[in-house]
């Protein structure tokens, strides 16, 4: 699980530096639906993500997708 958490945190992180730089309408769709996704995922998948976002120095990434701290 740490390997998909992994790619998914590097996926958000570059389409939301994308969208920072080019505010292109796919960029914030495709972020949309990640955290849609993450809304829904087991707590367990959840928590994957945000101890890997946290530990890729990304911590910012759990609050923007509206996702507790790691625990």
């Amino acid at each position: 699980m740490d390997g998909i958490a992994k790619a998914l945190v590097l996926a958000v992180r570059y389409i939301d530096q994308q969208s920072n730089l080019h505010a292109e309408d796919d960029d914030v769709n495709a972020l949309e639906e990640i955290a849609t996704a993450l809304a829904v995922a087991s707590t367990t998948e959840q928590d994957a993500f945000a101890r890997m976002a946290t530990s890729l120095g990304f911590p910012e990434l759990v609050e923007q997708l509206g996702l507790d701290s790691p625990r």
